[in-house]
């Protein structure tokens, strides 16, 4: 039996998107790939998903990067008072409000510079894992960048003694 028309089209774009994904290094299931296709979007709310990707850390044994997630979850609660929102609620006017938040509560510019970079990367995982639409994407806008700061080296200096001759 032949494919013909719309059936054929079909095919092809399924084919296009495996070769996308192996040309990606990712790694796919038959389900991911018809979600993709399909652009399904499953729910799960900002706070499941941070807590699952801090489960998921700890089991990788990346715990440096756990207590990070934690802290921005941590942040997050404590502005937002729960973590039930999509992320698809999160925009650029939301994103500077909780920079605002964040600035009020005395945050340097690096500390609030992580919190945003680890947004960020929670975001393009979320997109990765069809939570969310790409076309939803706030930091096209809402640029990170901008919060690094350079600072003062803090080592401590070695004290070196005269020498005799002086």
């Amino acid at each position: 039996a032949s494919l013909v028309g719309s059936e054929m089209c079909i095919r092809d774009r399924y084919l296009e998107q495996v070769i996308d994904f192996k040309s990606e290094d990712k790694n796919f299931t038959p389900q991911s790939l018809v979600d993709k296709m399909e652009n399904t979007v499953v729910p799960q709310t900002v706070g499941e998903y941070l807590l699952k990707q801090i489960e998921i850390m700890k089991v990788e044994k990346r715990i440096g990067n756990a207590k990070v997630y934690r802290s921005t979850y941590n942040s997050l609660f404590a502005f937002c008072g729960n973590l039930n929102i999509s992320f698809a609620s999160i925009d650029s006017a939301w994103l500077r409000r909780y920079e605002t938040f964040l600035r009020s509560r005395e945050n340097s510019s690096n500390t609030i510079g992580i919190r945003f970079r680890e947004l960020r990367a929670l975001y393009n995982k979320a997109i990765e894992d069809n939570l969310v639409h790409e076309k939803n994407y706030p930091f096209k806008r809402f640029k990170v960048a901008r919060f690094s700061k350079k600072t003062s080296k803090r080592a401590c200096l070695l004290y070196t003694s005269p020498s005799p001759r002086d």
